[in-house]
């Protein structure tokens, strides 16, 4: 569950995914303040990657059926 957060689009076919995450990662904490903990990404973005937690920069990359591809929602966990 997530706290708050933003949605970012990068459909750049010319950025790794990982490259577009950094970039919305960067966005988040230069125009929000705190460090997200968390992003969710389209299935598919996660496709060739081992199953499990996938972490960018020590946030948590987790796949969501409900995300749209080249979106990413990034933002803070809300507390459990």
């Amino acid at each position: 569950m997530m706290n708050e957060g933003m949605l970012w689009l990068d459909d750049n076919k010319d950025r790794s995914m990982e490259d577009k995450i950094t970039r919305a990662l960067a966005w988040y904490k230069e125009n929000y303040g705190p460090k997200p903990t968390m992003c969710f990404v389209n299935p598919e973005a996660m496709k060739d990657k081992v199953e499990g937690e996938v972490e960018i920069e020590g946030v948590n990359i987790r796949a969501a059926s409900f995300m749209q591809p080249n979106h990413f929602w990034v933002g803070t966990a809300a507390p459990a």
